[in-house]
Formats: structure tokens, sequence, C-alpha cells
């Protein structure tokens, strides 16, 4: 029987291709915002410096007057000296008020012990809201100015754009716009929450972190490695994920997800429960029953991860949760009825379709698992699942060389512990010992943390055979 284990590897975050309604809606939505906040701010950033720096190197045009000039303010700023002095004085103090009250802010928020306090908060973040919308009408409205008292040149050229004050006026705009979608959930959770509900949030959290160290700052590479592939996207973002979760006036969905993963990267099920138990209130159920039973299969507690992404499927016989639980059941029959189930209504679900050809390939009928795995290779080229899968199949065939190219094109980094054991299976199959060497001594610590070593007799028979390929000298079969 082929082994096509790692076919059926589910991405349960954001890459159940059909998704969650709410992590494709709220999730991704907060993910992109957030990288696109930053992306704001660092080009609003740049352009401050470049319009500070542009007139020093730029020889001014000698049709716009001296600096300090009536004639160059007006070209610069579209304002007269004082009252463009009026202007940017009083937006500069405004957004100056408002960084103020950020830091004002971040300590309040660390600080909550009681209602009092949580009504400060959110009369402080009313304030600073209105602070960074003043600020940026203001500095918009300067852009504004600016662009028109640049129109008054009859032969612009990139010498007057440099010394015009449209530059900075734009950049310090797009500064304090990136602030506002940086901190708009927060604010928006923070104004919605009665205080009662994120002052109990917040003991809460407070008291699992202390106890439970949930949240790490961040993961290493070697955590990485370590997850099983399916987490792994999510995983890359757990940092975001992990910020929004503290944020949260209630523990919720990033909650949950940042849980999850620290409990996947410590291989602790206690954090699962903890998970479960601090947010099904706050989280759809079919949610949060998909999400923490894919991470207890993963973990190696299949009946009781199975129960609940059946309940999951029960609460909502979506697309989405039931190719979860087809990934993770290990009743082969199931898993067939399952895929067959998404198929009759998306034909081309390429979860649906690997985990049919899982079971296929399962019960035997090889070639027809390869029909199927030819047809997400079609669907997507690059299917992380469907080349492993198309690897274990040649390695058990002993194509050693075939499987080898297809791990290879697996572009995940960085590179699961998992697949780094393939790969070197395969190089010591094929009597690469330098190469096959090489991995081995990287993995001999990090073996015992990796899911899905996919070998008979699991982690020790994973150990014995890193083992042998040290002390070997020849090609094994010789």
């Amino acid at each position: 029987m082929t082994n096509c284990k790692g076919f059926d590897s589910i991405e349960p975050i954001g890459a159940i291709q059909g998704g969650f309604d709410h992590l494709k809606h709220a999730g991704a939505v907060f993910m992109r915002t957030y990288e696109k906040s930053w992306v704001i701010l660092v080009v609003g950033a740049v352009m401050v410096v470049l319009a500070v720096v542009a007139p020093i190197v730029v020889k001014r045009p000698q049709d716009i007057g001296k600096r300090g000039s009536r004639e160059y303010s007006i070209m610069a700023s579209g304002l007269q000296p004082e009252t463009r002095r009026v202007l940017v004085t009083s937006a500069v103090a405004i957004l100056l008020c408002a960084m103020t009250l950020l830091f004002y802010i971040e300590k309040l928020d660390g600080s909550l012990t009681c209602e009092s306090r949580v009504v400060r908060l959110k009369r402080v973040c009313r304030i600073y809201k209105y602070l960074l919308i003043t600020g940026s009408v203001m500095f918009a409205g300067l852009v504004v100015f600016a662009v028109k008292g640049l129109l008054t040149v009859r032969h612009i050229q990139y010498a007057h754009l440099l010394h015009s004050r449209a530059l900075a006026n734009l950049g310090i705009l797009l500064v304090s716009g990136s602030m506002l979608l940086l901190h708009r959930e927060y604010l928006r959770g923070v104004r919605r929450a009665p205080p009662s509900v994120i002052l109990a949030a917040k003991r809460k959290m407070t008291t699992l972190k202390q106890e439970y160290d949930l949240l790490p700052q961040k993961f290493t590479k070697a955590d990485l490695a370590s997850l099983p592939i399916g987490w792994r996207r999510a995983a890359s973002d757990y940092q975001l994920f992990r910020n929004r979760a503290i944020g949260e006036p209630k523990p919720g969905f990033y909650t949950l997800v940042a849980m999850l993963l620290a409990a996947l990267v410590k291989h602790d099920k206690h954090l699962v429960d903890v998970a479960v138990e601090l947010t099904k209130d706050n989280v759809p159920t079919h949610e949060y029953l998909s999400l923490a039973g894919a991470a207890l299969c993963d973990l190696g507690f299949q009946d009781e991860g199975l129960a609940m992404l059946r309940a999951g499927v029960e609460s909502d016989p979506s697309n989405s949760s039931v190719v979860v639980l087809a990934a993770c059941t290990p009743d082969i029959e199931e898993k067939e009825n399952l895929s067959n189930r998404v198929l009759s209504e998306d034909p081309d679900d390429c979860g649906a379709l690997r985990h049919l050809a899982s079971a296929k390939c399962s019960k035997g009928k090889i070639e027809e698992g390869e029909r199927i795995l030819n047809r997400v290779m079609e669907l997507d080229p690059n299917n992380i699942y469907a080349l492993e899968c198309k690897g274990n199949i040649c390695f058990d065939r002993k194509e050693y060389r075939k499987a080898l190219t297809l791990y290879r094109k697996i572009k995940v980094k960085p590179v699961p512990v998992s697949l780094q054991f393939k790969i070197c299976r395969c190089y010591y199959s094929l009597g690469i010992m330098n190469k096959a060497k090489r991995i081995a001594r990287k993995l001999e610590d990090k073996i015992a943390s990796a899911y899905d070593v996919e070998i008979e007799g699991g982690i020790e028979a994973a150990r014995d055979l890193l083992a042998e390929i040290l002390r070997s000298q020849a090609h094994p079969d010789k």
C-alpha cells in the first residue's frame, strides 16, 4: 500500500481553499490591512525624508525666488508665509498630541485594573482617533494648497517638485493615515465592547499568560520547520495573529489561532483545551470545532479531534468543514465518501481531489489515485501537497531520483523537518552519502519535534535511520 499520508495534510487557516468565511472576511482582511498600513507608513516616511534632503541637494530653480521669500512660500506651499506657519504648526502639534496619546493608550491598556480605567481608555482612544483624523485632514488641505502653488510656475521641472511642500505634506498625510489604519480594529473593539467585558477579558488573558505563557513573542525557524505543513502559512504570520489577539477586547478568533499555533509548536494538548475554553463563546461554533479538531488530530489525539470535526460538520455542513474532516479521518471509506460529497458540488476542489487520491492509493488503486493527482496538478501545478504525494508514490516504487526531484520542487521556507527527512532518505537510497549525512546531522536533534515523519515505526524508526545514515559509508544496498 503506497504511503500517501502527506497528501492528507490540511491547511486549516486560510488555506482550506474554500476557506472559513470568518477567516476569509476578517482574518485575511486584517492581514492585508496590517501589511498595507506598514507599506503606507514606510512610503510616507521615505517621502518626508526625501522632502527634507532634496532641497539641500537639488539646486533651487531661479524662477521661484529665494528660500524664505514670499514668492518661494507661495510656490512651495501655495500659501502666504504667515498663513503657512500657522497651519503647519497647528497640524504638527495635533499629530504630536496624537502620538503622545498613543503611548498613554499603551500604558492604560497594560494596566486595566478597574472599570474607571477602561472608561478612561475609551475616552482617550476616541480623542486619539479624532486628533489623527483632524491632523490628516489639515495635511490633506496643505497638499492641495501646495499643488496649487506648484501650478503657478510656468514651466514645471522636477526641481520645482522637489522644492515644493507637497512632497513633505503628502508624506506626513500617509504616515498619519497609516497610523489610523493600524489601530482601526483596536479602536473599534474598545469602542464597541462594554467596560465590564473588556476588563474581564483582560484579567482572564493576563492570568492565563502568567500561568501558561500561552503566546510566545515569536516562532524561531526551527519552530516553523517542525510544524505540520498545513499550518505553515498561518505560522508565518504568527506575530500578526498574536498582536491582534492581545488587542481583542474579548478573546476571539485571533486568540484561538495564536494559541493553537503555540500548542502545535510546544506539542501541548492542554493549550488547545485552554484555547477552546477561552474563545468558544466569542467564535462561531463550527470554526473553533474545526480548527481545534484539526490541531488535536495533528497532535495525535485522533478520537477527540475527530469528534470535534464531526460536530463541526453537523454545525456547518459546508465544503470547507467537510474537507477538513476528510483530511483527518483515518477511515478510508469515510475519506472517500466525504471527498466525493464535496466533488459532487465542486468538481475542481483541490482539497477534496487530493484526499480522494489518498483514499484510492490507500486501497491499492495507485493508477486511479495518480489520475486524480494529475488533475490536481493541472488545476494547481505548484500544489505542495500533490508534489509531496507524488514523491511518496515514487519513493515506494523505488524511483528515488524522481521522488527527490518532486520533493525539491516544494517551495516552503524554512523547509519542514518532515520534508528534509524524506529528501535525506532519497539521497541515502541513491547512495549520495555526503548529502544524506549533511541533512542527517541537521535533523538528528530536530526529528523528535517533527510531525508527519511518515515512516513505519514513527519517530524512533526515523532516529534509527538517521543514526544508520551517519554510520554508513556506502550505498545501503551494497
